[in-house]
């Protein structure tokens, strides 16, 4: 997979994890996360069911509430329970856990340089949170 593809579809999973594109702006950071790469496998990159499950509690016997997306928002310092890592999870921000070891740094060798490309978790201005990056934030 070529290094735009792959580019690509990490926005295209981000789109839908966030909610879908609208009407709405950045608000503000939200303060005590990091964003993070969540990392598939490139030969299974289209297989649902390769995509990380997130879980209420930090054991997979706890419920199964979803799906990662393309990023997640990492409590920030690190909060490692048992190889699991909370995160804030879906539109609503719900307090989740993740495998960590799915997890990888948001910048990459293929990621511009510059903050127009850097990840910051975001409260939006629908209520939601999503991604946005450092430009808003520099003047405030």
């Amino acid at each position: 997979m070529t290094p735009l593809f792959s580019s690509i579809f990490a926005a295209s999973l981000l789109v839908i994890q966030t909610g879908g594109a609208g009407d709405f702006t950045s608000v503000r950071p939200i303060e005590g996360y990091k964003c993070f790469r969540v990392y598939i496998p490139e030969e299974r990159r289209f297989d649902r069911s390769a995509v990380p499950p997130v879980f209420a509690a930090p054991t997979e016997a706890s419920k199964l509430i979803g799906h990662s997306g393309g990023a997640a928002f990492v409590k920030w310092p690190l909060n490692d329970v048992d190889g699991f890592v909370e995160i804030i999870w879906g539109g609503r921000g719900i307090k989740a856990w993740i495998h960590k070891d799915v997890l990888r740094p948001w910048r990459t060798k293929w990621t511009p340089p510059g903050p127009a490309s850097e990840c910051v978790p975001t409260l939006m201005s629908n209520g939601m949170i999503g991604i946005g990056n450092a430009i808003p934030y520099k003047h405030q």
